[in-house]
């Protein structure tokens, strides 16, 4: 079974294997906020996520435009006792513009790199302990070392839970890369 459609991982619309066909059955995408906005999605598992963040109460969440304006992530996210934050209306444009403009055709650019980690020091100073890249993306032009408050990449949270879960292991250290003081 093939999924196919244009999404912000996959602009030329080509066709992907199943999870579940894969063996991976309460695996859910991490990638997927402006691709499946559906929040009763039967394959959703919010603990993977859920771990990374423990013992954060505050959290930012950058993505696309859906994924930071409607309810999939946040509503999780804040149903489980966290506050979210997300950037102002004019970064929240120019980062969905950056992410579908340039990161998904795979153009790096100093100018964009600065303007994400301008949003995160902006979610930072309004208070935010943790910042979830909520688009598979970003970690193409934003790192943990390139920036001071801790950074929840759910394309790598994600890529470890669903090995760990294909060779039948519990994630138990999906915790964020320490950050040096």
């Amino acid at each position: 079974m093939a999924i196919a459609g244009k999404t912000a991982g996959n602009p030329q619309g080509q066709p992907r294997r199943s999870v579940r066909r894969a063996g991976l059955r309460r695996l859910s995408a991490a990638g997927r906020g402006a691709a499946q906005r559906i929040a009763d999605d039967p394959c959703a598992d919010d603990d993977w996520l859920l771990h990374a963040v423990a013992g954060v109460q505050r959290v930012g969440l950058l993505g696309t435009r859906y994924t930071m304006e409607e309810d999939f992530y946040t509503g999780r996210l804040e149903a489980n006792g966290l506050q979210v934050l997300v950037p102002e209306a004019d970064d929240r444009a120019e980062i969905n513009r950056v992410i579908f403009e340039e990161l998904c055709r795979g153009v790096i650019k100093d100018s964009s790199r600065e303007t994400f980690l301008r949003a995160i020091r902006d979610l930072a100073a309004r208070g935010a302990q943790g910042v979830i890249l909520g688009c598979t993306e970003i970690g193409m032009l934003v790192q943990q070392e390139n920036i001071a408050v801790p950074l929840f990449d759910t394309t790598l949270i994600h890529a470890r839970t669903a090995a760990l879960v294909a060779i039948n292991e519990t994630p138990v250290d999906t915790e964020p890369v320490k950050v040096k003081k």
